[in-house]
């Protein structure tokens, strides 16, 4: 019995590691796509302004 619920806690762990990695990595990929958005924007509207 204690090596049943010792196997499911450890399936459990890793499941949550998982969720948690796949978490971290669309936050990371969110952020660049963020920052690289502002960044580009701002680009934009400085050449924009130069051409008036």
């Amino acid at each position: 019995m204690e090596a049943l619920l010792s196997d499911i806690s450890m399936g459990l762990g890793s499941a949550y590691a998982g969720y948690l990695i796949k978490i971290i990595m669309y936050a990371a990929v969110a952020a660049i796509g963020i920052t690289l958005g502002i960044k580009l924007r701002k680009n934009k509207n400085k050449k924009q302004s130069e051409k008036k």
